[in-house]
């Protein structure tokens, strides 16, 4: 399914009594990874969290060349050179996020993986200003391997985080026993980013389901920044 809005009847009788609904996150998007996507666990877990669960299909997937961005698909056209290939990949993600935007604001994001990857690029070009949760990004990771591209270079898309003072909006979740996106590169991208956090998830995996959603942390940590968000718009 390339989109889809579930929207959760109960929600406001249950959550709104507990504190100022101004501060409760009514809506949440999800950003999905490689080969995740539509009724995954992630996009399952919000759609029970979040009265309003917005989804839209990047068109995704590392070998599948039906798939409109797939880097091997864009790795055949742009002539086997993997830095253009990439690039591609991630202007054509960053393009369908940027239209959804258009249609349907939440009040916080969900990235996951390179879905988490696309979710810094939205901050970085101005996209998205608001709060965003990030699980395992892959944006520095794949930038490092395929190397940087003409449009996309790592040190350029922190300084425009930095520059818009946006990282205190960030929050990065990600495990030490990662073996698809190494710990260290979420360790990396919280140095660098002035004020973004970094949750560590010990022994935590790639996926982190059993982490983050068995025991519901993530509602947790998806309430606590966007409240903390909603204070200081507030506050001004």
């Amino acid at each position: 399914m390339d989109k889809q809005l579930v929207v959760n009847q109960e929600f406001n009788q249950v959550e709104e009594s507990k504190e100022d609904s101004q501060l409760i996150p009514q809506s949440a998007s999800y950003v999905h990874g490689l080969e995740s996507g539509f009724n995954g666990s992630k996009h399952r877990y919000l759609q029970n969290s979040f009265q309003k669960c917005y989804y839209v299909s990047m068109n995704m997937s590392l070998w599948n060349i039906q798939k409109k961005n797939s880097l091997l698909r864009n790795l055949c056209t742009n002539f086997f050179r993997p830095s253009r290939a990439a690039e591609e990949s991630l202007k054509g993600c960053l393009k369908i996020q940027e239209d959804e935007l258009k249609v349907n604001k939440p009040d916080i994001i969900l990235g996951s993986s390179w879905g988490g990857g696309i979710g810094l690029l939205m901050v970085s070009e101005g996209i998205w200003d608001g709060p965003i949760v990030l699980c395992c990004p892959a944006l520095k990771y794949l930038l490092d391997k395929v190397g940087q591209t003409p449009k996309y270079k790592w040190n350029e898309i922190v300084d425009r985080i930095n520059q818009k003072n946006l990282g205190k909006n960030i929050v990065i979740i990600h495990g030490t026993k990662d073996k698809t996106i190494p710990y260290q590169n979420s360790v990396d991208c919280s140095k660098q980013i002035k004020d973004c956090q970094l949750i560590t998830i010990e022994n935590g995996d790639h996926k982190l389901n059993d982490y983050i959603i068995k025991n519901d942390r993530l509602k947790g940590i998806m309430y606590d920044l966007y409240k903390k968000y909603k204070l200081e718009q507030l506050n001004k």
